[in-house]
């Protein structure tokens, strides 16, 4: 059973270095996350045991929660969109129209939320691309960290001198053709290098759960009448502290006394408020997030006039995590012949938040006043991107002139 008393324990078995694999060792690998692997390769055991257990285990850390759904849940709202220079493409264009759903088996959601959590714990994600018969790419998959593995450079940890996928030694040619390797660069690892809070976060919480199973001040019973043996005592006191925990009345007869020590505890002490609101902020900071993002204190409470303000810094915040997969997306081989490498050349790929940051009703129709005046926009325009426009308000395009009537 896992409970937080257990989990500091858990967690140094779980954050433990992932074992390195020989070159060109091999092994079976299942793609379902929580089967072990092929008997005899107890390597890949652990390192299975540990890519599952340790985000089940942090996640039970309500800061820790509230950070992966902050970093991996607000970002995989946004839609992909192909950019050409600064024009916008439509999102029917048929060299990015894939940006829509990447993957043909999961939404768009769905596939940026697993990506992003990869980053956010591995510092790195991955994707299988898949290819049409003209060689250019039109899906694809991400391929779950437990089935990959990899082998540093004995000098340059950065550098992966052989990549294992699925149980198969990589080459370089297959990684670059058939896979895209999100590298987040530092941004991420908690696997890593999240022990030392984690686990202090699990201290604190099994801590305050000791306190809330048994919420009363340190005491001792002082015995006035005849003296008691070791086994006597203990009997006394599992007694009364079984009848404290039923109930908050006991009952002493006049050979014994209730003392409370100096120092009891208030309710505030007994959930270790301050400490575990601490913890929050070391949260927020190992994984560069603004405090009140976390619900942590030190940040001005949110109204609804600062709202955007708000999300424009929770935005400046995740921008790095946006940026490694709109770069990646849109990365070129610069070879003999430069083309791009999963769009074409010269279209890439930019996450669209305006929505997130768009204003209240109110504050958006006194900026369209303001643009209508300055004649910087037309009242056709300005419904055309407003929200709040239905479709029949939309401006329809001019009829095309006709010749009918006319002598040629």
């Amino acid at each position: 059973m896992l409970t937080f008393a257990n989990l500091p324990a858990m967690l140094q078995a779980a954050l433990a270095p992932a074992p390195q694999l020989p070159a060109g060792a091999t092994f079976a690998v299942s793609s379902d996350p929580v089967v072990q692997a092929s008997a005899g390769s107890p390597s890949a055991s652990a390192y299975r045991r540990v890519g599952s257990v340790t985000r089940d285990i942090a996640m039970q850390i309500p800061a820790m929660r509230k950070a992966h759904h902050t970093i991996v849940g607000i970002p995989s709202t946004f839609q992909l969109a192909g950019w050409q220079g600064e024009v916008k493409l439509p999102a029917d264009d048929r060299r990015c129209a894939w940006l829509r759903q990447p993957d043909p088996k999961r939404t768009l959601q769905t596939l940026l939320a697993r990506t992003f959590s990869d980053g956010l714990w591995e510092d790195r994600a991955v994707w299988r691309v898949r290819q049409d018969i003209a060689g250019s790419a039109t899906r694809f998959e991400r391929v779950h960290p437990n089935r990959v593995q990899t082998i540093a450079a004995p000098n340059d940890p950065d550098t992966v001198d052989a990549w294992i996928i699925d149980g198969d030694v990589v080459s370089d040619q297959a990684m670059s053709r058939d896979y895209l390797v999100f590298d987040f660069a530092g941004l991420g690892g908690l696997r890593r290098i999240g022990l030392p809070l984690l686990e202090l976060y699990a201290d604190l919480q099994a801590a305050a759960g000791n306190y809330a199973r048994a919420p009363h001040p340190k005491a001792i019973l002082k015995n006035h009448g005849a003296k008691l043996d070791e086994d006597e005592i203990d009997a006394v006191l599992d007694d009364w502290n079984s009848a404290r925990s039923l109930g908050s009345i006991g009952y002493l007869d006049d050979d014994m006394d209730y003392v409370v020590t100096e120092g009891g505890w208030s309710p505030r002490d007994l959930q270790l408020v301050e400490s575990r609101e601490h913890s929050a902020l070391e949260v927020a900071r190992i994984v560069g997030l603004p405090a009140r993002a976390l619900d942590a204190k030190g940040g001005d409470p949110l109204t609804y006039g600062n709202i955007i303000e708000w999300r424009r810094d929770l935005l400046e915040a995740i921008r790095p995590w946006l940026t490694v997969v709109e770069q990646h997306l849109s990365m070129d081989d610069r070879g003999s012949v430069p083309r791009g490498r999963v769009l074409p050349l010269g279209v890439t790929a930019r996450f669209d938040f305006d929505p997130y940051l768009r204003n209240d009703p109110k504050t958006r129709m006194e900026t369209a006043e303001i643009a209508i005046r300055s004649g910087l926009l037309s009242v056709p325009e300005l419904r055309a991107g407003e929200p709040l426009a239905t479709s029949d308000q939309l401006p329809t395009p001019p009829a095309a002139p006709t010749t009918e009537g006319t002598n040629p």
